[in-house]
């Protein structure tokens, strides 16, 4: 990531800066994150992109960090940020997480709630399963012991018992 931002970041802004430069810009106001790295001052992970050693507000001096990492602001007004933020960098008024903290925490959490979803579904699947086994079981028995009761009532046709009366004395009913 810190390559990506140092090859890639040269405008603090929407509207003249490369497709990379606007998804960093987007990132830092969605995360509400700034830089890769937790930024504690005005020496941070910007100081070695195009936008503070080429051109753009930092390389004048302007700011120390891009403007859509200050608080409370979107890509509609973000140009309107407090000097305290994007140029003092004074701490209350920007971002301070670094975004690779951010990212990894938004990560994580969507793979406890993938996994506990996949827990539950397979909960589920193997419930079904075990009523459909045991419905399986159920029905096989039933076949079996009906099975039964008629062979032994058709192999001794004069013996007066009949198939429910077999059934009777195997459920005791």
């Amino acid at each position: 990531m810190t390559s990506s931002l140092k090859d890639n970041y040269w405008n603090d802004n929407f509207t003249t800066g490369t497709k990379i430069s606007n998804e960093w810009n987007h990132l830092f106001i969605d995360f509400e994150c700034c830089g890769v790295n937790r930024v504690a001052g005005t020496t941070n992970d910007f100081d070695h992109t195009s936008w503070c050693t080429t051109n753009g507000s930092c390389q004048a001096t302007a700011s120390q960090i891009p403007k859509t990492c200050c608080k409370g602001f979107t890509e509609y007004d973000y140009q309107n940020a407090h000097p305290d933020c994007h140029s003092s960098v004074s701490p209350g008024y920007y971002y301070d997480k670094g975004c690779f903290s951010v990212i990894k925490k938004e990560v994580i959490k969507e793979r406890i709630q993938f996994d506990s979803f996949s827990e539950d579904i397979l909960r589920e699947g193997l419930r079904v399963i075990l009523v459909m086994g045991s419905c399986s079981c159920l029905s096989l028995l039933g076949t079996c012991v009906i099975g039964i009761c008629l062979k032994k009532t058709t192999s001794k046709p004069n013996n007066g018992s009949t198939a429910h009366g077999c059934l009777q004395k195997i459920f005791i009913f």
